[in-house]
């Protein structure tokens, strides 16, 4: 094996391990991801061929391109998902009771840690509410427990509104709220996914990067249409990383002719997202 083949072994095996570790846990930790693009430069700088070029300052400048251009044109999705889906709303049955703890939001059918909602010292879980009852964690002036009627309730990781009210979410212990709806903050494109997109320009360059994003997306959007053509609709996964990652590796092996490197892309990612999507399902009915 040439060095540029040991280079791609180690990187596809480590797009491997982040695509395994997204699809269990949707997490792609930034203890492979910084390390990773930084080895990408580094060995770019040493080994000029795996761009392509016979310069070592020519080779780091089209791995620095390529970090810049994939993290990006990420953060631009990130920045555009926010904007248009930055919300959910949910519609509850009528004087439905959810509950906001210290540690989760509890609504009729599901617990949901609020690891899982906040993302952002920004984002906030928004509720209007036909009444509420707070409950302190140590009384205030004699009161442990307060009710309020027809009011607007805001929690955020800092600080929880109930009308004019603020209190520090840590003070209190149980908030009841009696509501219809409830809208929940939304991550259309995580920090993980930035920072595998610049990953990949590292080793890649600009044009392999681009090419992983957009193979990627396409290949999610076939997996999606196909499991809802099938009514496969229930517990549906919205990994992006895993395409990615299996773009990369069709770039690396099939070259960059993009039109028959796209199509291969296409299919494998969409093939392996829905065999994904399938096991998570029946791990989450099972478990």
């Amino acid at each position: 094996m040439t060095t540029e083949q040991i280079i791609y072994a180690g990187f596809v095996l480590v797009l491997g391990v982040l695509s395994v570790n997204c699809a269990r846990s949707f997490i792609l930790p930034n203890t492979i991801t910084i390390p990773g693009m930084l080895a990408g430069l580094a060995l770019s700088w040493w080994f000029p061929s795996l761009h392509g070029e016979s310069s070592d300052w020519a080779s780091l400048i089209a791995s620095g391109v390529g970090v810049i251009v994939g993290a990006g044109a990420m953060y631009l999705l990130r920045w555009a998902g926010k904007v248009l889906f930055g919300k959910q709303r949910f519609d509850l049955p009528s004087n439905t009771t959810v509950v906001l703890s210290q540690t989760s939001l509890t609504l009729p059918e599901r617990d949901i840690p609020y690891e899982e909602i906040f993302y952002r010292l920004s984002d906030q879980i928004e509720i209007e509410a036909a009444s509420v009852e707070l409950m302190l964690v140590e009384p205030v002036e004699d009161i442990q427990a307060r009710r309020f009627e027809s009011v607007s309730v805001r929690l955020s990781p800092k600080r929880l509104l109930i009308g004019n009210a603020s209190y520090d979410p840590g003070q209190v212990k149980r908030v009841e709220i009696v509501t219809d709806h409830i809208t929940l903050p939304r991550e259309a494109v995580g920090l993980g996914l930035v920072k595998l997109s610049g990953l990949i320009g590292a080793f890649l360059g600009w044009p392999g990067t681009v090419f992983a994003i957009v193979s990627g997306g396409i290949a999610i959007i076939v997996c999606f249409a196909i499991l809802s053509a099938m009514k496969f609709t229930e517990n549906l996964i919205s990994d992006f990383a895993t395409p990615m990652c299996v773009a990369s590796v069709v770039w690396i092996v099939a070259g960059p002719g993009w039109l028959f490197a796209g199509s291969c892309a296409i299919a494998a990612g969409a093939a392996v997202s829905l065999m994904l999507n399938r096991i998570m399902a029946s791990a989450k009915r099972h478990s």
